[in-house]
């Protein structure tokens, strides 16, 4: 199985880590959104692509790495914000 999309996955996501580290994202926050992205992409490195490996990858997709990259694109520490999501639309 080719995995060069798996090297280019791991390459944006160590990126991001790094440009969030340097915003100042606390640890905490992005060791567990890091977590559950190897969590959700872990399936598709393990057994190949399947109906439900790739569930599990959009699955993270759609919710912690959408957050990830949103945040990351805004300049934005992932976890600002968290705790006050009434202010986020203001």
């Amino acid at each position: 199985m080719n995995r060069g999309w798996l090297t280019a996955a791991g390459g944006l996501l160590v990126g991001i880590v790094l440009i969030q580290l340097a915003l100042g994202a606390d640890v905490v926050t992005l060791a567990l959104s890091l977590a559950c992205a190897l969590i959700g992409l872990y399936p598709i490195l393990r057994i190949g692509f399947d109906l439900y490996t790739v569930f599990a990858g959009l699955f993270w997709l759609r919710y912690t790495g959408a957050a990830l990259v949103a945040k990351t694109l805004y300049l934005q520490p992932v976890d600002s914000l968290l705790k006050s999501p009434v202010e986020s639309y203001l």
